[in-house]
């Protein structure tokens, strides 16, 4: 096949016109791996062979533009290429090539985002644990980025959620807070044990509240029941909030 014509396209890549109205796109590194500027025919088997190596700069390109947007682990730049239909072996050789230089880091990358996670969001150690698992980060990386995760940060990270619920907390009993609580911190990922240590502590004025809620709810309801419904709808409701008998009958 005769090479009509070259043209250099941008980020590496060359258009190369054949006959019969072919173009093909080659990465720079197989154009001059190649002397391809200097050939003027090309053979099939030759073609062939081309395309097939400039598939493997095409993964490890696509997979340079992935993580250059936002970090990534291994797996997810290796789901990412599967995706996208290149082969096994391609994506294994993008994947060691991208290791050697430095682009691809899943200890660093795990420490990194423990880290985050510590500085920016409320969640607990198991659950940060649990999606670095999702994106494919062995054991011995957990373990070692999670130890900045001490137990002392554990309890400081709960201690702030309980104190925040405890002071915007208007409506629930302390029984009924602490189980929205127990609920929160342990999708959290918390420690079970660090949680009921720091639920223990709660302390709610529960009379305050429940006279505040009997009150508004009364000011409500009173204006569709009376008498033995009223006091039934009422009880009812203040039951709903976690109240007992007692603090409504006060």
């Amino acid at each position: 096949m005769k090479i009509l014509r070259y043209k250099r396209k941008k980020e590496g890549l060359y258009s190369v016109f054949l006959e019969k109205e072919k173009e093909y796109s080659f990465y720079e590194e197989v154009i001059i791996k190649h002397s391809l500027l200097l050939k003027k025919n090309l053979t099939e088997e030759e073609l062939e062979e081309l395309l097939k190596e400039n598939k493997s700069y095409e993964s490890y390109y696509s997979a340079l533009s992935l993580i250059n947007k936002l970090a990534k682990t291994s797996f997810e730049v290796k789901k990412y290429l599967e995706d996208k239909g290149f082969l096994k072996e391609d994506i294994e050789n993008t994947i060691t090539k991208l290791k050697k230089q430095g682009y691809l880091n899943d200890s660093a990358y795990a420490k990194s985002f423990v880290h985050s996670q510590l500085l920016t969001t409320s969640r607990g150690p198991q659950k940060i644990k649990d999606e670095l698992r999702k994106k494919g980060i062995k054991e011995e990386d957990l373990k070692e980025a999670l130890e900045e995760y001490t137990k002392e940060r554990e309890r400081e990270k709960i201690s702030k959620i309980v104190n925040k619920a405890v002071k915007s907390n208007q409506r629930k009993s302390a029984n009924a807070l602490k189980k929205k609580l127990q609920m929160t911190l342990t999708l959290e990922g918390f420690d079970q044990s660090l949680i009921s240590e720091a639920l223990q502590k709660i302390e709610v004025r529960e009379e305050e509240i429940a006279k505040k809620e009997y009150q508004k709810l009364y000011k409500k309801l009173s204006h569709k029941y009376s008498g033995k419904e009223l006091e039934y709808k009422l009880k009812q409701k203040m039951y709903q909030l976690g109240f007992s008998y007692s603090d409504i009958e006060e």
